[in-house]
């Protein structure tokens, strides 16, 4: 085969059997996920190259996004450094100990919220949903200046008992996510009594 890189963008769980069908391969094979070890690919040369970002289709933008990567020479990391360069994205070095974690931190933030939005969403119509926007972008931008523990509202820290009870009753035909929401402002609380 005639390249220098071989990109696998690939589910997580067909990474190996992609690579072993590449036969011959000298050059980097490099996957993308945040979970996969490094020697999850076949390849005396390989890379991970995980960008933190929704990969969603054709519009995604890569732009400043950070790519926590690892390779297997300190020659194919200045490479991969390059790509990612060449990808608009931010090169951070990583192992596979710190992608696990930051993996993690991208699930609870980003799909477990994204989760939360289409509960409001089907609650109160995408017209309404999106007068949530606003809040949701301050919400973001604060992290760039304070703790997001510093920034938390609502009825939880307030202990405002009778609004979370009107909410519990608005969530009486859900009991899954009426746990949910009981659960979460339970440990609000909890992480708010020792600060």
């Amino acid at each position: 085969m005639n390249c220098d890189i071989i990109i696998l963008a690939v589910t997580d769980s067909a990474i190996l059997e992609v690579a072993m069908q590449i036969n011959g391969f000298t050059g980097i094979g490099v996957h993308l996920s945040g979970t996969q070890d490094l020697d999850d690919i076949s390849f005396k040369r390989k890379a991970v190259m995980w960008p933190i970002q929704s990969l969603n289709g054709a519009d995604s933008d890569l732009s400043n996004t950070p790519f926590y990567y690892e390779s297997s020479t300190n020659e194919d990391q200045q490479i991969i450094e390059f790509l990612i360069s060449k990808l608009g994205g931010k090169a951070i070095l990583s192992d596979q100990e710190l992608r696990d974690k930051m993996h993690l931190c991208a699930v609870l933030s980003n799909n477990f919220s994204n989760y939360l939005f289409t509960l409001c969403h089907d609650l109160i119509g995408p017209d309404n949903a999106r007068n949530l926007l606003p809040i949701l972008k301050e919400s973001v931008r604060s992290w760039d200046t304070h703790h997001p523990e510093d920034t938390q509202t609502g009825p939880a820290v307030r202990k405002d008992v009778k609004s979370m009870e009107k909410h519990l009753a608005l969530l009486e035909n859900c009991p899954n996510i009426s746990q949910v929401y009981q659960l979460i402002s339970k440990l609000i609380q909890e992480r708010h009594e020792h600060v």
